[in-house]
């Protein structure tokens, strides 16, 4: 399964593999920050509710 999805990965242009990079390290960082990005979502939603 390793094998086949990174022979996927090397059949990919550059350009394509730098977005599946950039994709699979922002997927990472809203995962490792996710309480802080809901807690300012929901001041947000308390500032328009006052």
């Amino acid at each position: 399964m390793l094998k086949r999805l990174i022979g996927w990965y090397k059949k990919q242009s550059s350009s394509t593999q730098g977005f599946i990079i950039i994709i699979t390290l922002l997927i990472v960082g809203i995962i490792i920050r996710w309480e802080y990005i809901i807690n300012g979502i929901i001041k947000g939603f308390h500032f328009f509710s006052k």
